[in-house]
């Protein structure tokens, strides 16, 4: 490997050495079997792995990482010794006894070995000897089952129809209701996702033990076999499966969050709040128990993906995700329903690039006001409920620009309520509310030609 490549591996490993140290043999364990998915060429990474399953008392784990390290550095003594103690524990007294003999053979410490044997004879001799206790099926420190999304009121983790395991309401949520809040594992410049890697490496060299094994717990999408080739790349791909767009351009990880599988129609959407520094998750519209909920995964700001057609969304998608949208839009029949959905998002493509040349320009703003009306529109019909607020909030301006105060207000009440839904009410409002009462308040107001909009409503 190269000496200038991030060996995430290894961070696993002494992060897992930190929560060793601490006790806390769960993560340890976690980031020990972490190190040894990523990088299985090593044999410290089973070694190290062994003596945290010996400390959780699941035994048969821990012969099983012995063995493996057994394979990779044949007559290790400790892991010898440590296969002997698991053994020990399972009733293999004869396998556990030739163990330990081989250890002391091989030059082991002859006080622990002895003592070791020693006790296999008592056990061996014992009338009824003590039922084996193995914790190896706790799920407690099972991988993903670590952290159960399940202990989240009201979400469970299913399977899902459209992509392997999903999040589903385990009750109803109404639209503007809060699904999850929390705070991202990591954050990063949003910059290229090229120049990202290098923010990110460094925060998880900073990174908490627990948080770490989070991490490493979430899905690589593009885990295409763990050889040395990709061991720089697995921490990047890790970061790029799962990232969220946050505040400003920043993109962030989050453990729970990750979990929401995508859809081009989704059933919620999230905020990022800078002053609390927490990722918030709610519902759209009325979602019912049992439904999945999903959200749409994008890795830049902006509708791109909504102003896509299905054959060119489900091409980034796997492009950028490895897996086939399965949503209710993408699996639409190939008839009018299909091409009329299509066309729509087409359009929205349209409207916005015109848009956006026109303000670019400095051109007579005025004009695109109709573009802002129509987009919302095709927004609701097409059911894509995010980014229609951000349109209308443009909307606002253009109208207080242009000196129509009823227009501005009667748009700025139309998203004050939209924005309602997805806050609540609240202190992120407060600035909104003003537009509504004080239109000429709004930076810019009046400044350009003054402008009649009265006969363009959403409704």
């Amino acid at each position: 490997m190269p000496k200038h490549s991030f060996d995430v591996a290894k961070l696993a490993k002494e992060k897992g050495n930190k929560a060793f140290e601490a006790e806390d043999y769960a993560t340890a364990r976690l980031l020990y079997s972490q190190a040894m998915k990523i990088d299985p060429s090593q044999y410290i990474y089973p070694l190290n792995s062994s003596i945290a399953n010996l400390k959780l008392e699941r035994w048969r784990d821990a012969e099983s990482n012995a063995t493996t390290t057994l394979t990779l550095a044949p007559d290790h003594l400790e892991a010898l010794f440590r296969r002997g103690l698991a053994r020990t524990e399972l009733h293999q007294w004869s396998q556990a006894r030739q163990d330990i003999q081989a250890c002391l053979d091989r030059g082991g410490c002859s006080v622990k070995g002895y003592a070791v044997l020693d006790a296999i004879t008592r056990f061996e001799a014992a009338s009824s000897p003590n039922p084996i206790s193995d914790r190896s099926d706790d799920s407690r420190s099972e991988t993903l089952g670590t952290f159960p999304l399940d202990d989240l009121p009201g979400l469970a983790i299913r399977d899902s129809k459209v992509d392997g395991k999903g999040v589903f309401a385990t009750r109803e949520f109404k639209k503007g209701d809060t699904i999850l809040c929390e705070e991202p594992l990591l954050t990063v410049e949003g910059r290229s996702l090229e120049e990202c890697t290098v923010d990110v490496e460094a925060v998880l060299r900073k990174m908490s033990p627990e948080n770490m094994a989070h991490f490493l717990s979430l899905h690589n999408a593009h885990a295409g076999g763990c050889c040395a080739g990709t061991l720089p790349h697995h921490a990047a791909e890790i970061f790029q499966s799962n990232l969220i767009m946050l505040a400003n351009g920043r993109r962030g990880v989050c453990s729970n969050a990750s979990r929401f599988n995508h859809s081009c129609m989704p059933n919620a959407n999230h905020t990022f709040d800078s002053a609390t520094g927490k990722l918030r998750i709610y519902a759209m519209g009325a979602i019912r128990e049992g439904e999945e909920i999903s959200i749409m995964y994008k890795q830049s700001d902006g509708y791109h993906m909504n102003c896509k057609p299905r054959t060119e969304r489900q091409a980034d998608l796997q492009k950028l995700y490895h897996f086939t949208c399965a949503c209710a839009v993408c699996t639409l029949p190939d008839t009018g329903a299909a091409q009329a959905s299509d066309a729509r998002r087409v359009r929205i493509s349209e409207l916005a690039d015109r848009i956006t040349r026109v303000l670019q320009a400095d051109s007579e703003s005025g004009y695109v006001l109709p573009d802002f009306v129509e987009c919302a529109r095709i927004f609701r019909e097409e059911g894509i409920l995010e980014g229609v607020e951000e349109i209308m909030t443009v909307t606002v301006a253009l109208c207080a620009f242009h000196s129509d105060w009823a227009s501005a207000k009667y748009w700025a009440e139309v998203t004050y309520r939209m924005l309602v839904d997805q806050f609540g009410e609240g202190s992120e409002l407060k600035d909104f509310s003003k537009c509504i009462f004080q239109p000429k308040s709004i930076p810019y107001a009046g400044l350009g030609p003054q402008k009649d909009f009265s006969g363009f409503r959403l409704d």
